[in-house]
């Protein structure tokens, strides 16, 4: 899951499927930032000669398409990040058809952990809530589905 993906499903309000938390702008230019830093994680860029610039790196694999065409709007309107940063959202849409929010909501979709259609989280069966319950805590439920091991299941337990 991508950092991007990550706040994403942080900011995101599961009934309607919409960003419940700040506005699409101030999101938008948190995802660019975070893309930006993922693609620093992946090695795909590094910093360049001055501490606002962006070094590309010539041979690199990504792990997802979105951050491909991330790597493609650093290497085009780089070096400088406020170049980089302001342009990533029109550039994602030009590359990959979706904004940056789009694009993290389905890359959460394909995941498995918001549904496609509504946006919310995909319900949690009760016998896969039973399985998380601990014989201490034994009304825990997990707030995000068991098919998504790389996070932790945040509980809300009542006795």
């Amino acid at each position: 899951m991508l950092l991007a993906e990550e706040l994403a499903l942080v900011s995101h309000d599961p009934d309607s499927g919409r960003h419940g938390l700040g506005n699409r702008a101030q999101l938008n230019a948190c995802m660019a930032g975070l893309l930006v830093a993922e693609l620093l994680l992946e090695g795909a860029i590094g910093p360049g000669e001055r501490a606002d610039r962006l070094a590309i790196v010539d041979d690199w694999a990504l792990s997802s398409p979105t951050l491909a065409a991330a790597a493609q709007v650093v290497a085009e309107k780089g070096p400088k990040m406020k170049a980089v940063l302001s342009h990533m959202n029109r550039g994602l849409e030009e590359r990959v058809g979706l904004s940056t929010w789009d694009a993290a909501m389905l890359g959460l979709a394909r995941a498995g952990i918001v549904g496609p259609v509504t946006g919310g989280l995909i319900p949690v069966s009760p016998s896969s809530t039973r399985a998380h319950a601990t014989p201490s805590s034994p009304t825990c439920t997990p707030q995000r589905p068991p098919m998504a091991p790389s996070i932790p299941a945040p509980r809300w337990c009542s006795r």
